[in-house]
C-alpha cells in the first residue's frame, strides 16, 4: 500500500494531465451540433404526428426525461451523474400508450440517441416511482 502511495505522489501530477488531455480530446473529437429540433420534427413526422401542439408537447416531455435522467449527455459531463426522478416520474405519468411511444421514439433516436426509454426508466428511475407509473 505504501508503494502505491508513493507512486502516486511520483506521478500523480502526469496522472492528472493524461486524464486533462483525455477530456479535452473527448470533447474537441464532438461532431458539429445537430438541430434537434429539425431533427425531432422528421422522428415525429416519420411516426404520422402532423399537430404542432402535440409535436411540441412530444419535444418537451422527451428532452425534459432525457436531460432529468442524465442521459442526454456524455459520461463526463456532471449532468450525467446526477438524475431528478421526481421530475421525470411528473413528465410520464399522464402520458397514453400512443404517447409514450412517440417520447420513446424521439429518446432513442434524438435526445439519448441509442438509448432505450424503458431501459433506462427501470435502471435509473427509483423503484417506488418506477412501480408507480401505468406505463413503461
Amino acid at each position: 500500500m505504501i508503494k502505491y502511495i508513493e507512486l502516486l505522489k511520483k506521478y500523480g501530477v502526469w496522472i492528472i494531465m493524461v486524464v486533462v488531455a483525455v477530456i479535452v480530446f473527448l470533447k474537441k473529437k464532438k461532431s458539429k451540433p445537430v438541430d434537434l429540433d429539425l431533427s425531432a420534427d422528421n422522428v415525429l413526422d416519420d411516426i404520422n404526428v402532423s399537430a404542432t401542439n402535440m409535436k411540441q408537447m412530444y419535444k418537451d416531455v422527451a428532452l425534459g426525461v432525457a436531460h432529468n435522467l442524465g442521459t442526454a449527455y456524455s459520461f463526463y459531463d456532471p449532468r450525467h451523474w446526477t438524475e431528478n426522478d421526481q421530475a421525470v416520474f411528473d413528465l410520464l405519468k399522464d402520458l397514453t400508450r400512443n404517447d409514450f411511444k412517440a417520447v420513446s421514439e424521439l429518446y432513442f433516436k434524438v435526445y439519448a440517441v441509442g438509448n432505450n426509454l424503458s431501459a433506462d426508466l427501470a435502471r435509473l428511475l427509483d423503484k417506488k416511482l418506477y412501480e408507480q407509473l401505468p406505463i413503461k
